[in-house]
């Protein structure tokens, strides 16, 4: 099982100037590479790795400056590039284009001879002494890779860990299902009738941000009060971004631990944030890295995830009775004509999810005990007409 984890660096000033160094060359061979391959393909020349291999290894050698960091820093780009290229053939992204210096500045290393872990330290190649971490790896197991990149002022290390597989909790102690609404005012509701609360980080600090921002905009370009303003902003879109992954990531973590199934709604996302009085609400909770982790977090602890259908009624639909009725999206309780049933719009559409998942898997265990009886009788009949 490979997991990830990713822990901030403490170096000093020279390994803060040879990190850097590493990075601006990984940008530079692959900023090379875009122009590279743009002059060979307006004189009807195909793109081939072979060939952008050969030019980086002509550019390391003409270039005495790059060979002061690690060589990887220099073939990781070139795959990186590569890996741009492959998404374009397959139609999945545009055409690569330059990086631009201080956004996402990071460089690579794939093998653990290129870097070695000890405790609370890193060395990698080419760096004299070792980096302090601000804490040892969480996981057991053998590093394969760890890339490493600046973000708001500060180096970051991402560590791919190969671990064993750990030991499931007792699925006697968990509960049988939970359907889970995601929302704007709440982060979730569950179908228990459980509330969690949506921190809005966006939201909280979006005055802040907006007067940084404005004494960004006023200092001028290239001087060391732009960079020290620029630095503020980076510093607080990392403060807002942490502070949504972790409630995002404390809401999953429970659910997977513990309930057995879990019943979400597929969302239309791109279509909510059409919506322009509620777009930047839609983006600040985060709905697709929340069945991001869900997806592969269930699988590492033998979860069943049920996506309902994205036309499945869910908020108008009655959980008591089954009635469906037309809901405005300002009617936050849902009151059912026929039943006379009063309860949260987020609640009932959280019940229904629920429901919805039982049936579903009621449905696919009959198609399974049918199937299996179906091979039993045509088993036994053949058997039958063998001894006949």
């Amino acid at each position: 099982m490979l997991k990830a984890h990713v822990n901030e660096l403490r170096p000093t000033e020279a390994q803060s100037s040879h990190l850097a160094k590493s990075a601006g060359i990984s940008r530079f061979v692959y900023n090379h590479l875009v122009q590279w391959n743009r002059e060979r393909r307006n004189s009807g020349l195909k793109y081939s790795r072979k060939f952008a291999q050969k030019e980086c290894v002509r550019l390391r050698q003409s270039a005495p400056w790059m060979q002061e960091v690690s060589a990887r820093c220099v073939y990781e780009a070139c795959d990186q590039f590569h890996q741009a290229m492959t998404r374009l053939f397959r139609k999945f992204s545009k055409p690569p284009r330059f990086k631009r210096k201080f956004k996402h500045d990071a460089f690579r290393f794939s093998h653990p001879s290129q870097f070695s872990v000890s405790g609370r330290k890193l060395k990698i190649e080419k760096l004299a002494g070792t980096i302090r971490m601000r804490e040892a790896l969480r996981f057991s197991g053998t590093a394969k890779a760890v890339s490493i990149r600046l973000r708001s002022g500060k180096w970051f290390a991402s560590f791919l860990i190969e671990t064993p597989e750990e030991r499931l909790p007792n699925s006697t102690t968990r509960e049988p299902s939970v359907g889970v609404d995601f929302g704007l005012k709440s982060l979730a509701v569950l179908s228990t009738g459980e509330v969690i609360a949506n921190p809005k980080p966006l939201h909280c600090k979006l005055r802040l941000l907006q007067r940084r921002q404005r004494q960004l905009s006023r200092k001028q370009r290239g001087s060391h009060r732009r960079e020290i303003a620029r630095r503020k902003v980076a510093r607080l879109h990392k403060k807002i971004a942490d502070t949504r992954s972790q409630a995002q990531h404390r809401l999953t973590k429970m659910l997977v631990t513990r309930f057995s199934r879990i019943v979400i709604e597929d969302l239309n996302i791109s279509g909510m944030k059409q919506n322009r009085r509620l777009s930047r609400s839609v983006s600040d909770v985060g709905f697709g890295a929340l069945r991001r982790q869900l997806e592969y977090k269930s699988k590492w602890q033998e979860v069943d995830l049920i996506i309902a259908d994205r036309f499945f009624a869910s908020t108008k639909t009655c959980s008591s009775c089954g009635a469906i009725r037309e809901i405005r999206l300002s009617e936050r309780i849902f009151a059912c004509p026929q039943c006379g049933l009063s309860i949260s719009r987020d609640l009932n559409a959280a019940k229904n999810l629920n429901q919805f998942g039982g049936d579903r898997s009621g449905r696919l265990l009959n198609r399974a005990q049918e199937s299996a009886e179906a091979g039993v009788d045509g088993a036994n009949k053949a058997l039958s007409n063998c001894h006949n």
